[in-house]
């Protein structure tokens, strides 16, 4: 694992979820804002610890935890057409289930700063992000990189590479339950940043651009608060640019 002199990296369970924590060093190790980091399909905490540790560096304490079936929680064959099918929305539902714990855990136990909570992440860490902010209020920021806050959206543009696949009603009914998109009015008038890659193939751009439009009229009054940058020619990577505009953000709203 990278190792920095001025940080501070551990590893913690969280009531059974391994997770990695990371605190700038020569600061007061209370009242840090926190940021809540999700990561994406096939991923792991460990594969965060870049993003994580430059998060960290500029004073935020930053929570990186495994979801199910990644990292110490078990693995899948990620590529299988079955198991993506079947396993990634569950997954994020359960990481927005379970959210309530690493929340807790970073007020209660890192003792950062309750007023200054902010939660993000990649592709699937990115849906998490959304649903996690539309269902705790306490959040001051989210930001979504290559995920999308329009769930039923999202997937129907996903779906288009498993012609064939059959999708039930229940699933769709489960789907509409979380859906952010459907959650307008939990919004809030928080501020939202939304990055991504404008030839994404994995999760299409256009997912990110229906919320926008849907979402757009609610920060007429305080539009810097609610935006949307498109990378033309940018795929499903995280870049430095992102990381730059997402460090900017959580210095201005958070």
């Amino acid at each position: 694992m990278l190792v920095n002199d001025n940080l501070i990296i551990d590893k913690v369970y969280i009531e059974g979820i391994p997770a990695l924590v990371f605190k700038p060093r020569n600061t007061l190790q209370e009242g840090l804002p926190l940021v809540i980091l999700y990561h994406g399909w096939s991923s792991n905490k460990e594969n965060q610890v870049m993003l994580a540790s430059t998060i960290a560096l500029y004073g935020y304490v930053v929570l990186a935890a495994d979801a199910v079936n990644h990292g110490e929680r078990g693995s899948l064959d990620y590529s299988n057409e079955k198991n993506v099918v079947e396993k990634f929305w569950p997954t994020i539902f359960n990481n927005i289930n379970e959210s309530s714990k690493l929340i807790d855990y970073g007020i209660n136990v890192l003792k950062a700063d309750k007023e200054r909570l902010a939660v993000m992440g990649h592709s699937m860490g990115g849906f998490t992000a959304s649903g996690v902010f539309v269902s705790h209020p306490d959040f001051k920021t989210v930001i979504n990189i290559s995920g999308s806050f329009a769930y039923e959206k999202a997937e129907e543009l996903m779906m288009s590479r498993f012609p064939g696949v059959y999708v039930d009603e229940e699933h769709k009914r489960e789907l509409r339950e979380y859906d952010p998109v459907l959650k307008l009015d939990m919004l809030n008038n928080r501020p939202i940043l939304m990055l991504h890659g404008g030839d994404d193939q994995v999760i299409p751009r256009g997912g990110q651009e229906y919320f926008y439009k849907e979402a757009k009229s609610l920060y007429k009054n305080k539009p810097s608060d609610f935006k949307l940058v498109i990378y033309e020619g940018g795929n499903h990577s995280i870049t430095i640019k992102m990381i730059e505009e997402l460090i900017i953000w959580l210095q201005e709203k958070l």
